[in-house]
């Protein structure tokens, strides 16, 4: 849902607006064929919702077919491998795997990248969510991106790491 509501009209607004300088490709996961009907209608209304503007059909056309679908149901190589088919068609492309995930997918996600030849020194890992419950769980977390990535590969978003500090700020104020 995040993807739908966020990601994917953030990115469609920066290609509309020429910022994005290069030749690009997305190739979103998902783990049931039932989205499978509905995901590029799906984007294109998020899209609208969330512009301010008439959206060129035209352009809409143009950044859906920067998409191909994969419907991975568990995490296993030979799942992985349509997806690294088509990631190498393109081996001058930086790979950024986005993962907006439940942390507890996070690394064997990763650990099916590093064996299906989808990482590289290039490659970039984003992680979306809670990272962890605890800090025990955010250790193991990471100790199991790091037998995939480097320090320098891995972005990490946590929404909720300042949420005590920022309501116990509310209840000063």
């Amino acid at each position: 849902d995040l993807a739908f509501r966020k990601i994917y009209p953030a990115l469609f607004h920066r290609f509309v607006d020429d910022q994005l300088q290069c030749d690009f490709r997305i190739f979103p996961v998902t783990r049931s064929d039932r989205k499978h009907a509905s995901f590029f209608e799906d984007i294109k209304r998020f899209i609208r919702l969330s512009s301010s503007y008439e959206v060129n059909a035209s352009k809409l056309d143009q950044f859906i077919e920067k998409f191909q679908l994969f419907i991975i149901p568990e995490h296993t190589d030979d799942n992985y491998e349509a997806i690294k088919k088509a990631v190498d068609e393109f081996p001058t492309y930086q790979s950024v795997y986005y993962l907006s995930t439940p942390s507890s997918a996070f690394g064997p996600i990763c650990e099916c990248l590093k064996r299906s030849g989808l990482v590289n020194s290039k490659s970039k890992v984003v992680l979306e969510k809670p990272l962890g419950n605890s800090l025990v769980s955010s250790k193991e977390i990471h100790q199991k991106i790091s037998k995939s990535f480097s320090e320098n590969q891995i972005y990490r978003i946590d929404h909720y790491l300042g949420k005590e500090t920022v309501q116990n700020l509310m209840v000063l104020r």
